[in-house]
Protein backbone atom coordinates (compact mmCIF):
# COMPACT_ATOMS: atom_id res chain seq x y z
CA UNK A 1 0.00 0.00 0.00
CA UNK A 2 1.41 3.48 -1.16
CA UNK A 3 1.68 6.15 1.82
CA UNK A 4 0.65 9.43 1.15
CA UNK A 5 0.97 12.55 3.65
CA UNK A 6 -2.05 13.79 6.13
CA UNK A 7 -4.28 15.93 3.78
CA UNK A 8 -5.75 18.90 5.49
CA UNK A 9 -9.17 19.44 5.58
CA UNK A 10 -8.68 22.75 3.20
CA UNK A 11 -7.57 20.71 0.38
CA UNK A 12 -10.08 17.58 1.10
CA UNK A 13 -12.72 20.40 0.94
CA UNK A 14 -11.17 22.17 -2.33
CA UNK A 15 -11.00 19.17 -3.90
CA UNK A 16 -14.22 18.24 -3.66
CA UNK A 17 -15.17 21.81 -4.45
CA UNK A 18 -13.72 21.95 -7.75
CA UNK A 19 -14.47 18.68 -8.53
CA UNK A 20 -18.13 20.12 -8.28
CA UNK A 21 -17.07 22.65 -10.59
CA UNK A 22 -15.99 20.65 -13.29
CA UNK A 23 -19.27 18.89 -13.57
CA UNK A 24 -21.34 21.96 -13.59
CA UNK A 25 -19.12 23.44 -15.87
CA UNK A 26 -19.56 20.25 -18.18
CA UNK A 27 -23.14 20.22 -17.71
CA UNK A 28 -24.42 23.81 -18.79
CA UNK A 29 -21.32 23.31 -21.68
CA UNK A 30 -23.61 20.48 -22.67
CA UNK A 31 -26.94 22.15 -22.22
CA UNK A 32 -26.19 25.08 -23.77
CA UNK A 33 -24.98 22.99 -27.16
CA UNK A 34 -27.68 20.47 -27.01
CA UNK A 35 -30.13 23.74 -27.14
CA UNK A 36 -28.31 25.17 -30.05
CA UNK A 37 -29.38 24.39 -33.64
CA UNK A 38 -25.72 23.58 -34.87
CA UNK A 39 -25.05 20.08 -34.58
CA UNK A 40 -21.62 19.95 -36.06
CA UNK A 41 -20.53 22.62 -33.01
CA UNK A 42 -22.51 20.58 -30.52
CA UNK A 43 -20.04 17.42 -31.76
CA UNK A 44 -16.54 19.44 -31.66
CA UNK A 45 -17.31 21.55 -28.56
CA UNK A 46 -18.61 18.47 -26.46
CA UNK A 47 -15.57 16.26 -27.25
CA UNK A 48 -13.46 19.21 -25.99
CA UNK A 49 -15.46 19.51 -22.98
CA UNK A 50 -15.63 16.29 -22.10
CA UNK A 51 -11.71 15.37 -22.35
CA UNK A 52 -10.76 18.63 -20.79
CA UNK A 53 -13.33 17.64 -17.74
CA UNK A 54 -11.73 14.19 -17.26
CA UNK A 55 -8.60 15.73 -17.85
CA UNK A 56 -9.21 17.97 -14.50
CA UNK A 57 -10.71 15.52 -12.45
CA UNK A 58 -7.38 13.03 -13.43
CA UNK A 59 -5.44 16.53 -11.83
CA UNK A 60 -7.71 16.61 -9.28
CA UNK A 61 -7.32 13.04 -8.21
CA UNK A 62 -3.30 13.43 -8.07
CA UNK A 63 -4.10 16.87 -5.92
CA UNK A 64 -6.32 14.44 -3.67
CA UNK A 65 -2.98 12.25 -2.91
CA UNK A 66 -1.15 15.51 -2.29
CA UNK A 67 0.73 15.52 -5.57
CA UNK A 68 2.97 18.77 -6.16
CA UNK A 69 2.84 17.67 -9.46
CA UNK A 70 -0.77 18.02 -9.84
CA UNK A 71 -1.19 21.19 -8.42
CA UNK A 72 1.45 22.93 -10.75
CA UNK A 73 -0.31 20.88 -13.89
CA UNK A 74 -3.65 21.87 -12.55
CA UNK A 75 -2.27 25.76 -12.02
CA UNK A 76 -0.76 26.21 -15.30
CA UNK A 77 -3.93 24.78 -17.05
CA UNK A 78 -6.08 27.91 -15.88
CA UNK A 79 -3.07 30.23 -16.34
CA UNK A 80 -3.48 29.01 -20.05
CA UNK A 81 -7.39 29.25 -19.80
CA UNK A 82 -6.81 32.92 -18.62
CA UNK A 83 -4.79 33.31 -21.22
CA UNK A 84 -7.34 31.94 -24.10
CA UNK A 85 -10.04 33.54 -22.83
CA UNK A 86 -13.09 32.71 -20.43
CA UNK A 87 -16.85 31.58 -21.53
CA UNK A 88 -18.03 31.43 -18.69
CA UNK A 89 -16.92 33.79 -15.07
CA UNK A 90 -18.27 31.28 -12.73
CA UNK A 91 -15.64 28.34 -14.25
CA UNK A 92 -12.89 30.08 -12.99
CA UNK A 93 -14.44 30.65 -9.11
CA UNK A 94 -13.73 26.71 -8.09
CA UNK A 95 -10.21 26.84 -8.98
CA UNK A 96 -8.94 29.83 -7.91
CA UNK A 97 -10.00 27.97 -4.46
CA UNK A 98 -8.38 24.67 -5.02
CA UNK A 99 -5.08 26.48 -6.16
CA UNK A 100 -5.14 28.98 -3.42
CA UNK A 101 -5.76 25.80 -0.73
CA UNK A 102 -3.51 23.79 -2.56
CA UNK A 103 -0.34 26.55 -2.06
CA UNK A 104 -0.87 26.75 1.01
CA UNK A 105 -0.19 23.76 1.95
CA UNK A 106 2.15 22.98 -0.67
CA UNK A 107 5.12 21.94 1.60
CA UNK A 108 2.86 19.23 2.85
CA UNK A 109 2.86 17.98 -0.52
CA UNK A 110 5.12 14.84 -2.20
Amino acid sequence: MQYYPKRPISVSIAVVLGSIGVFIVFFSTITTFIASAEIKELAQSGLFVLLFSLIQLYILMGMWHMKKMALIVYTALYISILLFGVNHWYSLIMPIFVIAFGYLHYRDMK
